[in-house]
């Protein structure tokens, strides 16, 4: 794990528009000040791109569960490490559980534990 970051690590963005839809708005810019070589990769493309090493982590806002849980699953196996931003669900109905279970999405960085620990105290 490196200690540093330097302006030509890659990270991976969701698209400014989830990150506004969030409300993370002044995060983004804060992020894309830190880190300024930014990529928007979707799904596990940025999840891929972290374990091999070819970016350094990533940002994703609005994923289901379904996506999160196998990202997580790829990063958390190759040694790194993942923190949750926010979540997102709407009240479960008993009568509709399969629909409850489709309208939760999370935000959630994903990467080398330095890196997820640095960009988790830009974030509420």
């Amino acid at each position: 794990e490196r200690p540093t970051f330097t302006p030509n690590d890659i990270i991976s963005l969701s698209t400014p528009g989830s990150f506004q839809q969030c409300g993370f708005e002044r995060e983004l810019q804060e992020v894309e000040r830190r880190y300024p070589n930014t990529r928007v990769y979707y799904d596990a493309f940025g999840a891929t791109l972290t374990v091999s090493g070819s970016i350094r982590g990533l940002i994703n806002c609005q994923d289901k569960l379904w996506d999160m849980a196998a990202q997580q699953a790829l990063i958390l196996a190759a040694g790194g490490s993942v923190a949750l931003i926010s979540e997102t669900s709407e009240q479960p109905s008993p009568s509709d559980p399969i629909e409850s279970f489709k309208s939760f999405s999370a935000n959630w960085i994903g990467g080398e534990e330095a890196l997820v620990r640095e960009i988790r105290a830009v974030f509420p």
